[in-house]
């Protein structure tokens, strides 16, 4: 069946149409706008050329090649995969099954060899959810997911264990970003998912002494941390920082690669700008102002305070998890506040845009609500990312042999800063 047709132009110049069309009607397909310097590549994207080459929509209606690895990674080539292509305002294919969305290959690779082995499966699952909650849930949890949902988490557990299937405990103890069930997540399976992630990683950062750092408490109230880099001494002061923050051992984290990455103005609606929390755990990322960053750059912009799993976070994820959207980035999870709405409406602190002088480190737990900010007209702001500091693997928990862990998510670099 035809989803779209596309005009374009062939490598000898000739006009050509291309269709693109979906296999059956459990394929949603649809052209998703790619802002400039929104890496990684949303989950929604398609590699449908073969491994990691997919097609891209310039302008004026140009058919390119998406590249989806190597240092061209994220990149719009038009003609062909010499030269440079563009990293960003151009159209590129997206899709999911709408029988199992956005499933990690290890959800998506869960096949029980029998009824027996799925049992044991359900079994160990159900133990394990119910340990975690005698563990972790707190009587305010437990008030906060009332509130929200008007089911208690007594209420809750017992329909995971009567009514989910074991493919969707196996995706819930998952690292995918959402686990799809209208009728559980209306109980507040979402909401409870996130608490629980949230607290096991408070109790691994106090059982290794953590908390004992001296950022600590303004990183656990505000979900961010502002330090001036030019007056670290020596590199154990970040990795401290980053222990702290991420609950990973020294051993985890690896040398410091930078890539100096430009923020463009961008005109029309960018997705980027909208406030949005990218998974359902902790997530952290961390950016080295090049510049002195002022409003009119249109710096990172944070709703502080909104990594935490309280009751103004508690009723954001329960609208947003039983109101899904069909297309973007809130289609899996990487949920948006709508446009119409304010922060404020849900109790939450007017969001902030943190300006800073050159040289400023800035470390955030994207978990929060965050966007990025607006500029003025051919603004073009600087900063220095870095790339997978931390094991990429899941974090091992010291606590229980659970699947709960906090993942780290880094953008692409390529260089050591001086």
């Amino acid at each position: 069946m035809s989803v779209g047709l596309v005009a374009g132009d062939s490598c000898d110049g000739r006009s050509l149409i291309y269709e693109v069309a979906r296999i059956d009607e459990n394929c949603e397909v649809w052209w998703h706008h790619q802002a400039h310097n929104a890496l990684p590549l949303p989950l929604m994207s398609t590699f449908s050329l073969g491994e990691d080459l997919s097609v891209c929509l310039l302008k004026p209606n140009r058919v390119g090649i998406l590249v989806g690895t190597s240092e061209d990674y994220g990149s719009c080539r038009y003609r062909d995969l010499r030269g440079d292509g563009p990293k960003g305002d151009y159209l590129l294919l997206a899709s999911y099954d709408r029988r199992d969305r956005y499933s990690s290959d290890e959800a998506a690779g869960f096949e029980p060899k029998n009824q027996e082995e799925e049992d044991a499966l359900r079994e160990f699952y159900m133990k394990e959810l119910d340990s975690l909650v005698d563990s972790y849930l707190t009587p305010s949890d437990r008030e906060n997911l009332f509130a929200v949902s008007n089911t208690s988490a007594d209420d809750l557990i017992r329909a995971l264990r009567e009514e989910a299937s074991t493919r969707y405990l196996h995706k819930f103890f998952s690292e995918d970003r959402f686990v799809f069930d209208d009728h559980l997540n209306k109980m507040g399976a979402h909401v409870l998912r996130c608490i629980l992630s949230e607290r096991i990683i408070d109790a691994i950062r106090r059982e290794k002494g953590y908390d004992q750092h001296e950022d600590y408490e303004t990183f656990i109230r505000d979900g961010i941390l502002m330090k001036d880099f030019s007056k670290m001494t020596h590199q154990s002061e970040l990795e401290d920082i980053l222990m702290m923050v991420s609950g990973y051992d020294r051993d985890m984290i690896s040398n410091f690669t930078w890539e100096l990455r430009p923020v463009f103005y961008q005109e029309g609606h960018d997705l980027n700008q909208d406030l949005h929390v990218d998974t359902y755990h902790q997530a952290i990322k961390m950016w080295l102002y090049a510049e002195d960053v002022t409003q009119d750059l249109g710096p990172f912009t944070v709703v502080k305070g909104s990594h935490r799993v309280n009751l103004p976070k508690a009723k954001f994820l329960y609208r947003v998890s039983t109101n899904l959207s069909n297309r973007g980035p809130e289609s899996y999870g990487s949920f948006r506040l709508l446009r119409e709405d304010d922060e404020t409406d849900f109790g939450f602190p007017k969001r902030e845009g943190l300006v800073g002088k050159k040289l400023t480190l800035l470390i955030a737990d994207t978990s929060a609500l965050h966007a990025r900010g607006i500029s003025v007209p051919g603004a073009v702001r600087t900063c220095y990312s870095i790339e997978k500091p931390f094991s990429s693997k899941t974090f091992p928990s010291t606590l229980k042999k659970n699947r709960y862990d906090a993942h780290l998510f880094w953008s692409e670099s390529k260089r050591t800063v001086d």
